[in-house]
């Protein structure tokens, strides 16, 4: 299940940092105001700010630079891991196309499931 591998991959993370938690835990405190500007407004019928791939880079970013890990971590098994991470933010969206229902992502981000993955890495354990 991508859920459990992305849990799993901030776990070890947290773990890798002197001051247990702190380094991914900051980058999910920001998400929620990187995904503010990422999305369009809600009135609006304009495209996302950037695409995902760029939402993607963004982000990797944003979690390499978040602690005193700079540099300590290889950047495409981050992006892997922000790319599923964003993946699980968007909503699914169902609609029928003749007899068969089909979903596909919305193109807004939701922060429900990186709060979800924080939780479980970061308090759903055992210490």
């Amino acid at each position: 299940m991508i859920l459990q591998e992305i849990v799993k991959h901030f776990r070890s993370e947290g773990e890798s940092v002197q001051d247990e938690g702190q380094f991914a835990s900051k980058f999910f405190y920001r998400i929620r105001e990187r995904f503010d500007l990422l999305n369009p407004p809600k009135d609006s019928q304009n495209d996302p700010v950037l695409t995902n791939e760029e939402a993607v880079e963004l982000m990797t970013m944003e979690y390499l630079n978040s602690g005193d890990n700079r540099g300590k971590l290889a950047i495409d098994r981050v992006r892997k891991k922000v790319y599923q991470l964003l993946q699980q933010c968007r909503h699914k969206v169902r609609y029928l196309e003749g007899e068969t229902y089909r979903y596909r992502p919305s193109e807004n981000l939701s922060v429900d499931a990186a709060l979800l993955v924080r939780f479980l890495a970061f308090k759903g354990i055992e210490r």
